[in-house]
């Protein structure tokens, strides 16, 4: 589905009021919990050895709550029902040090105990509130599962609430890959509560063996710890019937308080590939004379060493229009195969952004894996060339592209550091910033950023918009406010929607916004940027300053 500019960022507007408060001491008991609502970030500090006791009412749905802070504080989470006793999720480390519950509750009253790792664990921190409708299963394990024989069958896109309910249990599932090669992606993280705190996963083939070999599958087993609670693992399998198992794990736990017993989600996410190779079309060493692939498919070419007359290929775009998990590789080809490639991925102007020069495990040399999150209104092309890991070489090779809607997007604020000269008039450039690093836009939360360096008490617009490429449909960006008599200024925003602020005597104001609580409009990126009235800095009268992205989702 997609989503009208105006409609996203009215819709942003029209959140209800955003709210950040200061922690209320004493909340050191149960009984003394500060009452919060959803949606709301707390400015709060620990005391070693302290508990901060919160408590909050839900209408049934998700909640997730995280920390952060400009300085790592060791937090520990705990979760419990409504009268503070019977303790529904625990969690240490999930952001780095800083923890993070995200569950799925009945209406109800919760309590939640905040904790430092150790006795001397002491600092401020901000802790946020946020719930979003309620994150469906698309069904659940089917008892008995406890081996090979009785193993629930899974696919691609299956969200399952499962549970391990004594010591001895464990889930067995199957899955059956039918493309030549698949990649796949399983997440064992929470469900419903209360939650378990520890689990093992095991792999193993048609035959029950434990699958092997590792340098060719990939790890075959791994247990979740106190600090990595949640387990995430990818791969790249031919076709064939694996199984995955679940069960609890002999780790220690390492905290003070744990569920033994209790639910867990899993999550699989396929993305077939390998199927039926087209031939690549030369030239295709530009993005204008790009091949198109789509995702999904695969494309067999060749490519000559870095100093010849074919170094690389590229293919795209891929212009992608929702959430999506991308897996690729490139393997030998069948004549004058290439042993060793990089695998570049580039921007939608063709620049490059990161590259891969190993990963495919599956391919008897050197060649490239990588498998990546893709966010809404973006577009993207790969490109490969030689040399990889190796000398420059020549030969054939085959590029496979696996695709699947993606479970969730990672939330983030990234700045630009632009107009660096586009100073006020008090010799500084407004700036864009966050408190902490870690601060997100989370939907169903409260993100809080600021603009600083102002002259006092002077007037801007933040102007938010979904491009900072085009403003109004057709002006590139940035645009030279220079043109206008505001030299080394430019706006890199579309002003799609603005608001007015007046900042402080110290030149700073706190941005508070209450982001939308539904997963509709995850993975949406939403540009911003100050335009400063400051009429002594230059003829104009205005400046700018550097701009950032939002990118709606999860943590």
């Amino acid at each position: 589905m997609r989503l009208h500019p105006l409609l996203v960022l009215s819709t942003l507007v029209a959140a209800a009021a955003a709210q950040r408060v200061s922690e209320t001491e004493p909340n050191g008991t149960s009984a003394q919990a500060q009452i919060v609502a959803l949606g709301v970030q707390i400015d709060a500090h620990l005391t070693a050895g302290e508990q901060d006791w919160f408590g909050f009412t839900t209408t049934g749905g998700h909640v997730a709550i995280h920390s952060h802070a400009a300085i790592d504080v060791d937090t520990v989470f705990e979760l419990f029902d409504g009268s503070g006793t019977n303790l529904l999720a625990v969690n240490d480390d999930t952001d780095g040090l800083f923890s993070m519950l995200s569950v799925n509750l009945a209406a109800g009253s919760y309590r939640l105990r905040v904790t430092g790792w150790g006795p001397t664990t002491a600092g401020d921190y901000h802790l946020e509130f946020g719930a979003t409708a309620t994150i469906a299963a698309t069904g659940s394990e089917s008892e008995p599962n406890d081996a090979l024989a009785q193993a629930d069958a899974i696919a691609g896109g299956d969200v399952l609430d499962a549970s391990l309910s004594n010591a001895g249990d464990q889930d067995w599932y199957r899955l059956t890959l039918t493309a030549p090669r698949t990649g796949v992606w399983f997440e064992i993280v929470e469900g419903g509560t209360p939650w378990v705190s520890n689990h093992r996963w095991e792999i193993y083939d048609a035959g029950g063996g434990a699958l092997g070999p590792t340098s060719t599958f990939g790890s075959n087993a791994g247990d979740s710890s106190p600090t990595a609670i949640r387990s995430s693992e990818v791969r790249s399998w031919p076709a064939g019937t694996y199984y995955l198992v679940v069960r609890h794990s002999s780790f220690p736990l390492g905290l003070g308080n744990a569920v033994a017993q209790g639910n867990y989600r899993l999550r699989v996410t396929t993305m077939p590939m390998g199927a039926s190779p087209t031939v690549e079309s030369e030239p295709n060493d530009t993005i204008q004379t790009a091949d198109p692939v789509a995702l999904g498919s695969g494309i067999a070419g060749s490519i000559t060493g870095s100093g010849g007359a074919d170094p690389s290929d590229i293919f795209g775009p891929f212009t992608i229009s929702s959430p999506i998990v991308v897996q690729f590789q490139t393997m030998q080809g069948n004549a004058n195969a290439l042993l060793d490639s990089t695998i570049r991925l580039l921007d939608g102007n063709g620049d490059p952004v990161t590259q891969w020069t190993v990963g495919n495990l599956l391919s008897p040399t050197s060649h490239a894996r990588a498998t990546v999150n893709f966010a809404r209104n973006e577009t993207w092309y790969l490109e490969v060339r030689s040399p990889g890991t190796a000398v420059s070489q020549a030969g054939s090779y085959v590029l496979e592209i696996g695709a699947s809607a993606s479970p969730y997007v990672l939330a983030g604020y990234d700045i630009a550091e632009v107009n660096g000269l586009c100073l006020g008039s008090n010799g500084l450039r407004p700036t864009l910033a966050v408190d902490t690093p870690t601060e997100r836009p989370v939907l169903g939360t409260t993100f809080s950023r600021r603009v600083k360096f102002l002259p006092p008490f002077a007037p801007f617009f933040l102007i938010e918009g979904l491009s900072d490429e085009l403003a109004l449909g057709s002006l590139p960006l940035p645009y030279d406010l220079g043109l206008n008599g505001a030299p080394d200024c430019y706006v890199h925003v579309d002003p799609v929607a603005t608001a007015l602020y007046l900042g402080n005597a110290g030149g700073s104001v706190e941005l508070n916004s209450a982001l939308p609580n539904s997963v509709m409009f995850r993975g949406i990126g939403i540009y911003e940027q100050a335009v400063v009235l400051d009429l002594p800095a230059n003829t104009l009268g205005i400046t700018s300053s550097s701009y950032a992205r939002k990118l709606l989702g999860e943590r």
